[in-house]
């Protein structure tokens, strides 16, 4: 019982912290911090930004800037001892 109570504090925290960083909700971009202009809503995880902004954070990183869900393809180089390791398993 006290685990199902600490499990629906934690949804409904979970739940109001997404609202507080502007998770479909407000006019203000999240990353200019300013008016939202060309409202842009990422269609995954529901965030909005200013058209411009999204873009030029995309162009760094196509990850959400406020909860980091992936958009893009992740590419990732392996490190230099797996390498070596494959080296010796070959």
């Amino acid at each position: 019982m006290a685990q199902r109570l600490i499990t629906r504090t934690i949804a409904n925290e979970l739940a109001e912290f997404g609202t507080s960083l502007g998770a479909d909700s407000g006019t203000t971009c999240t990353i200019c911090m300013g008016e939202i202009v060309e409202r842009t809503t990422l269609d995954k995880c529901g965030h909005s930004f200013c058209r411009t902004c999204l873009d030029q954070a995309f162009q760094v990183k196509q990850v959400c800037p406020v909860c980091r869900m992936v958009y893009g393809h992740m590419m990732v180089e392996p490190s230099p001892i797996y390498s070596k390791l494959q080296h010796f398993i070959h």
